[in-house]
């Protein structure tokens, strides 16, 4: 009898066109941090989300890792944001509050170059490839 009703529930949200999916709730950032003036890489550079601390390697290269999770879907999909808020800084230069704000039909923001000016420069907002700092 049990069985019957797990049968029915399958079949209606198969019928509803429900479907499990593996979804981005949180996307994938990776890039390069740079000096703004001279285009060198930024080494030991401090990146923190809600969740991750993580520093620049040697080549100023950096992965904050998102979170994938298993959920249920529709057959005809459906778009909405998502995002991953972090912040950098380094001693010597402006700290940035980034986000890389994308569809979650994308895993992530990927080969971006975070320009990082000196605290002596003034400093703009900047925008590339989904992600925006400020």
């Amino acid at each position: 009898m049990q069985y019957k009703h797990l049968i029915v529930i399958i079949f209606l949200l198969l019928f509803s066109g429900c479907i499990p999916k593996v979804h981005t709730t949180i996307p994938t950032v990776e890039g390069k941090i740079i000096d703004a003036k001279t285009n060198l890489p930024i080494e030991n550079a401090d990146i923190e989300s809600s969740d991750l601390k993580i520093k620049s390697d040697q080549n100023g290269q950096f992965t904050l890792t998102g979170k994938k999770e298993l959920g249920i879907g529709t057959l005809m999909g459906g778009l909405w944001r998502i995002q991953h808020i972090f912040r950098i800084s380094k001693k010597g230069y402006h700290s940035l509050s980034c986000q890389c704000d994308i569809l979650n039909t994308k895993e992530g923001c990927f080969n971006i170059k975070v320009p990082l000016k000196k605290v002596n420069q003034k400093w703009i907002s900047y925008q590339n490839n989904g992600l925006f700092c400020f």
